[in-house]
């Protein structure tokens, strides 16, 4: 059963009152943020906002993801510890609810210990080796709070085929407002457990997060 969609990613341009008032009206929405040492605070690339920007988010009604990339990522992926990205985030890490590591294609990891009390969420691609050998891994050590993104475009918007892991999960790939209500209708043929949605560059505008689109989707979603 649909349960939420995940918008990813907020960024310097949004317009955080509208955000705050659609968070409100869908609450059954969360909002992706993302994070990279070569990226964040440095302007340099519009999906990764200034970490200033989360001060209008504090103590707000809304549900948030932080996205880790790039080496942030690895690192987490090589000590199976959050406490890079803890460091990282400072005092806005207690911000978010649910943490995406973004690993599809990098080294294979050693399980997390600790999550902090937050889910963490793997980005998965079985036709990866890498990922792969993550979820494997995973399975086998039966890490509590770890649940995965059926992940085939890595961001890129490219309308993919989906993994399945027969319990709660995620599903990305060229999710959009024109395909998103024949696509959910895809997966409620499939499966019979709970699951979200999540888009990335379908909810973009020259590269630009766009509200118009985020509220379009949820319009038909809900």
């Amino acid at each position: 059963m649909f349960k939420k969609v995940s918008f990813t990613g907020i960024d310097n341009k949004t317009n955080i009152k509208r955000l705050l008032e659609i968070a409100e009206k869908y609450p059954n929405t969360e909002f992706g943020f993302l994070i990279s040492e070569a990226n964040t605070n440095k302007n340099i690339n519009n999906r990764y906002p200034n970490l200033v920007l989360l001060q209008q988010l504090k103590n707000k009604n809304i549900n948030l993801a932080l996205h880790v990339c790039g080496k942030l990522a690895r690192t987490v992926a090589k000590t199976g510890s959050l406490g890079c990205v803890k460091e990282f985030m400072g005092s806005y890490f207690d911000m978010f609810q649910r943490i995406q590591l973004n690993l599809v294609g990098n080294t294979v990891a050693i399980p997390i210990t600790n999550t902090y009390g937050k889910q963490v969420i793997i980005q998965t691609n079985l036709d990866e080796p890498k990922s792969k050998a993550n979820y494997e891994l995973y399975e086998q050590t039966n890490v509590e709070n770890i649940v995965y993104l059926s992940d085939k475009s890595g961001g890129h918007g490219e309308v993919t085929d989906f993994d399945f892991f027969d319990k709660y999960q995620g599903f990305a790939g060229g999710l959009n407002p024109e395909n998103i209500l024949n696509r959910k209708a895809d997966i409620d043929m499939l499966v019979d457990y709970d699951y979200w949605l999540d888009m990335e560059s379908g909810v973009r505008t020259n590269d630009w997060f766009d509200l118009d689109k985020v509220e379009d989707i949820c319009r038909k979603l809900f």
